[in-house]
């Protein structure tokens, strides 16, 4: 799912299917505290049921391992 896609809007259009995304990479260049309130919330958004959380496209060139790694951090430690 696109980051410029709501959750909501996804769950309601596919209330079946599994779903992965949406976070924006870009969010990958801000701090560690940021990433992870962006991850929270995201993964709010979607539930925990039927959904992958993912970036809601891929990784740019210039992302860093610093970003990338705070983003899987906190998808691990999302309760």
């Amino acid at each position: 799912v696109s980051w410029t896609v709501s959750p909501e809007k996804a769950r309601r259009e596919c209330p079946d299917k599994i779903l992965q995304g949406n976070l924006d990479p870009v969010v990958l260049f801000a701090d560690d505290h940021e990433i992870e309130r962006s991850v929270d919330e995201m993964m709010h958004r979607f539930g925990t049921e039927k959904y992958i959380a993912n970036l809601g496209h891929g990784m740019m060139p210039n992302h860093t391992p610093r970003g990338a790694k705070a983003f899987v951090d906190a998808v691990t430690k999302h309760k």
